[in-house]
């Protein structure tokens, strides 16, 4: 079954950690929180998660990149 998410990063404590929540977009609910917001964390993410096929994200070239790598046929919707 395929899935949708919503990728987006966030500050554990502002200006020192950061990291990256992934949300499934039909049930509205976190499925992942990852630490760091480079691309590096997501491809990881991603490289377990082959059945995402659209992915809606802010315009961080790094989230960007890492889903055009690792799932290249995946719909990205830019907010």
């Amino acid at each position: 079954m395929w899935m949708s998410i919503g990728v987006d990063d966030f500050a554990f404590k502002k200006r020192h950690t950061y990291g990256t929540i992934i949300v499934d977009e039909a049930a509205h609910t976190p499925v992942a929180i990852l630490d760091g917001r480079d691309g590096r964390v997501l491809k990881e993410w991603l490289s377990k998660n082959k059945h995402v096929k659209t992915v809606t994200r802010d315009r961080a070239s790094a989230y960007a990149a890492a889903i055009q790598e690792i799932l290249p046929d995946a719909m990205q919707v830019a907010d």
